[in-house]
């Protein structure tokens, strides 16, 4: 949602964003994003390196696609609404020239688009699926029955794909935006991904108040203590095991600064020495998980 401000980006489900409703976003999952429209979490930063590259790349892109496939477009700074489902918009990259069909202009590395993409020639056969679905949004707000994936790789071929509106996936998406609507008018929030949210949850909960609790019959946080403490112990142990190995490692290469053998290469070449500037840290929750035992002897020698 790049042709909207920050702020208004809070009012709307983007096309960008709609695979997060269905759990196929790479990005966020349904319970992030239900915090950043309900106001608890900020909106992405889109005033980044990766943003900026895209703005840089895609008239490049598109230019080329013009030349190798015929695609005449042309750029969109206009912002989409759906015609039905309040709250429901997107930004398109490009559109063409004859009809105003949505272009989506994707620059994707090599090893990215060797897993998770499938092509015949230069045609995209098979692409992730929240690009599909970022695809059918435009194509649902613009009103039109096609739209093109144009996909950059690697920064040296080009693959493109003619895409058809699907009526049935439109109509599972306005009905799944509306619902998510409801949810935050309701404060119905998803069901968190505890593996997933645990940043956004970090960062739901990072001010502590003055509440001291007695949970001593909760049995589902005991159990969640034992899980966290076998982690921790399991962390520590993987983590003194690597130092050995590389350690071992380091006598064997000695001050090589690139070793092959069998099935692995080793880069162990010296860094250069950086100042670092004073900065503020971000306030964060001090969490500690302390074995009963551990916590009455720390009370008593204090």
């Amino acid at each position: 949602m790049t042709n909207i401000t920050t702020e208004e980006r809070k009012k709307w489900i983007g096309g960008s964003e709609i695979a997060s409703l269905f759990g196929e976003s790479p990005y966020a999952t349904k319970f992030e994003l239900w915090h950043r429209k309900a106001g608890n979490l900020p909106e992405p930063d889109l005033d980044n390196e990766r943003v900026e590259a895209g703005n840089f790349f895609e008239p490049a892109i598109a230019a080329w696609a013009e030349k190798k496939f015929g695609l005449q477009t042309r750029r969109v700074l206009r912002y989409m609404p759906h015609p039905t489902v309040k709250g429901y918009g997107t930004s398109l990259d490009y559109e063409t020239v004859t009809g105003h069909y949505p272009v989506e202009i994707k620059n994707v590395d090599g090893l990215v688009f060797r897993d998770n993409w499938a092509t015949e020639g230069d045609q995209i056969i098979d692409a992730p699926m929240h690009i599909i679905l970022q695809l059918q949004a435009q194509m649902a707000c613009a009103k039109k029955d096609r739209g093109y994936l144009v996909a950059c790789v690697g920064g040296n071929r080009l693959y493109t794909a003619e895409i058809q509106a699907h009526a049935g996936t439109q109509a599972r998406m306005e009905k799944a935006v509306a619902a998510f609507w409801q949810s935050i008018d309701a404060g119905d929030e998803p069901d968190p991904n505890f593996l997933k949210d645990a940043e956004a949850i970090a960062e739901l909960y990072r001010m502590a108040g003055e509440a001291e609790l007695d949970l001593t019959g909760n049995n589902r946080l005991t159990h969640l203590c034992h899980e966290y403490q076998a982690a921790a112990e399991d962390a520590k142990e993987a983590e003194n095991r690597k130092k050995a190995a590389k350690a071992e490692m380091i006598t064997i290469i000695g001050d090589a600064k690139k070793v092959v053998l069998g099935g692995f290469k080793i880069s162990a070449a010296t860094t250069k020495d950086q100042e670092v500037q004073a900065h503020t840290k971000k306030g964060y929750r001090n969490f500690r998980l302390y074995p009963v035992a551990q916590a009455e002897s720390e009370k008593e020698a204090a």
